[in-house]
């Protein structure tokens, strides 16, 4: 996985014209002088919904500190940025753009509770693919609803994420992009770091997930 992963960072390093011994001379670090832009958007759908029908979640809208803001991505980043670093996976996580929105999650259901993953990880590509960004920039969608997808179980029971993205796709002609779930608490950066971790093809994610 990480020979797959050298020959995409690899290629970024050619697009940005980069040098860096570190991904060329088979030693420990790979990555270095790579740079991922992350915008940012969280799903202001739900907190529209629930301010008018009192059914928020009281953890996370009870105090202005729960309030999705720039510091709280910017934290959220910089701890998925070190956790790849301890990896000796070097490249740098800079945030863009941090804004609302609340046109791109499809609702699952008739509540407003729970997105379809797929259909709103679909709607987000198009987004992304649609404002012609830089070939290192991933959109991340995130939303404290429950993200499901559909289960050819027999129980019919609907699979439930903590992240859904695109797989492979940095700096590609591909957009990257992901859904993630939004936690203030515990070690909520994990799921962020497994959907950076399928941009960058260093999949299955999970080796990456240990601290």
């Amino acid at each position: 996985m990480r020979r797959i992963l050298f020959v995409i960072l690899s290629l970024c390093l050619q697009l940005n014209t980069v040098a860096s011994d570190a991904t060329t001379n088979g030693g420990q670090n790979i990555g270095e002088g790579v740079s991922a832009k992350v915008e940012v958007l969280y799903d202001s759908s739900y907190y529209e919904a629930t301010a008018n029908t009192k059914t928020h979640l009281e953890k996370i809208v009870s105090t202005k500190n729960d309030v999705p803001s720039r510091d709280y991505f910017e934290d959220l980043f910089k701890k998925v940025r070190e956790h790849f670093n301890k990896q000796s996976v070097m490249i740098n996580i800079t945030v863009g753009n941090v804004r609302a929105i609340g046109n791109i999650s499809v609702p699952y259901g008739t509540g407003n509770q729970s997105i379809y993953g797929n259909q709103t990880l679909q709607k987000l590509i198009g987004y992304g693919g649609a404002l012609g960004a830089s070939n290192n920039t991933v959109y991340c969608l995130f939303t404290p609803k429950n993200i499901y997808e559909e289960s050819n179980r027999g129980d019919r029971q609907p699979i439930s994420r903590t992240e859904i993205a695109t797989q492979g796709s940095f700096c590609t002609n591909n957009t990257s992009a992901a859904v993630v779930k939004l936690y203030f608490t515990g070690r909520s950066y994990l799921a962020t770091v497994s959907a950076m971790a399928m941009y960058f093809w260093l999949w299955p994610p999970h080796p990456f997930l240990a601290v």
